[in-house]
């Protein structure tokens, strides 16, 4: 049954063109996905590696270590799936070395009527080396395992002071589960266990961080693997920094944060959850959701839209230009000189959620980026924006 529903699950894509597909060179990652009821099911699969051996390899390993089979059974019976079911969702990355994939990282997602009967949530992150397919352990990552364990529980404990988590209990919250992670583009990610941290939407726990942020405790070296990546190499300002952030920010997007410029804000918020109530904004208003990856992220809706138009961090890596480390002058030696440099008194600022200091404006295509500087000219905040009158409006 399981091998003709996956069989199945496999034409039907393919007949359809319904799955997403990640390309690099050849090699993809194709999102296999049904519905039954109440239920979803979306996890990827890789297609197209020329060793098939390799690649049946990884695909069985996702499959079996992800549970499919298990949320397929409660899927397909009524009386499993009850009345919440399931919902199966993933996120995959192909990183590369040399611009050729060389690492496949992923997390399956597992939310509502677990295999066991009860409701419950699951995270299950996986690395795999396209080389070989063998599962690649997190402590690859670390220079040091103890040292890695001490900075990041140390970490916990200085942000469970913060505003932003007054919200969730973050009293399990160390020591933090080193032994689940997965690398992404732009840095590393670790998923706890429901009955550590549990955040308000009643989710487990989890903390996204940029290279920048945790570079002291990464194995980073050139025989190293994170040191090989592309991925890894483009978080560091070289001649094509510039190219980098102009063709990303062009699309609406910014580096580690997901694709919602233009989406539903209703619609965004259902996936991520909201953490807060909305916050007023110059422009309309802020919305902070609960997700890893929006950590220090708002998204900004106009006065009765619908639409999010913009989006301010507080927690960025611009291909290198980080918040909280880079000066003006490092910016302008690589995007060049802004094409408006305002002031940005207290009140001023408080109305974008920024600091007092300066904006510096440059235009990413039909977006409009806002550079916010303290008074010593540090990178605080970077704020995209399809709001052509940003300059004139402060």
């Amino acid at each position: 049954m399981k091998k003709a529903l996956t069989l199945l699950l496999f034409v039907c894509i393919l007949v359809s063109g319904a799955s997403a597909l990640a390309q690099q060179d050849g090699v993809q990652i194709t999102y296999i996905e049904n519905k039954e009821g109440g239920s979803s099911l979306r996890y990827p699969q890789l297609q197209g590696l020329p060793n098939t051996f390799v690649q049946d390899t990884i695909n069985r390993a996702i499959f079996e270590k992800g549970g499919i089979a298990l949320h397929e059974v409660t899927m397909t019976s009524p009386a499993q799936q009850g009345a919440t079911g399931v919902q199966v969702s993933s996120e995959a990355y192909l990183l590369t070395k040399e611009s050729q994939p060389a690492v496949l990282s992923l997390v399956i997602l597992s939310e509502g009527k677990m295999p066991n009967g009860r409701l419950g949530y699951t995270a299950t992150p996986m690395m795999f080396s396209l080389a070989d397919g063998s599962e690649i352990p997190p402590d690859v990552l670390w220079t040091d395992k103890q040292k890695a364990q001490d900075y990041l529980d140390a970490w916990v404990e200085d942000i469970s002071q913060k505003d932003t988590f007054t919200y969730s209990d973050l009293s399990g919250a160390a020591p933090v589960p080193l032994d689940s992670v997965m690398l992404t583009d732009t840095g590393i990610r670790v998923y706890y266990p429901l009955e550590s941290f549990t955040q308000l939407s009643g989710r487990a726990g989890a903390f996204s961080y940029y290279f920048y942020e945790v570079a002291g405790i990464l194995q980073t070296g050139e025989d190293s693997l994170l040191g090989t990546l592309d991925s890894w190499k483009s978080s560091q300002v070289s001649a094509e920094t510039k190219g980098l952030i102009e063709s990303t920010l062009a699309g609406g997007m910014l580096p580690g944060i997901p694709k919602v410029m233009r989406q539903s804000i209703r619609e965004v918020s259902q996936q991520y959850k909201e953490l807060t109530d909305s916050e007023a904004f110059i422009t309309g208003e802020r919305h902070v959701l609960e997700d890893a990856v929006f950590r220090d992220v708002s998204l900004i809706v106009p006065f009765r839209g619908e639409e999010i138009t913009g989006i301010l961090t507080r927690r960025i890596s611009l291909f290198g230009l980080e918040t909280g480390r880079t000066e003006n002058q490092a910016v302008a030696q690589v995007l060049g000189e802004p094409e408006t440099t305002l002031p940005l008194d207290a009140d001023t600022a408080a109305q974008y959620a920024m600091v007092a200091g300066t904006a510096s404006f440059y235009t990413m295509g039909e977006y409009r980026l806002m550079l916010n500087f303290d008074t010593d000219g540090i990178l605080q905040s970077v704020y995209l924006s399809k709001e052509s009158s940003l300059g004139e409006s402060t």
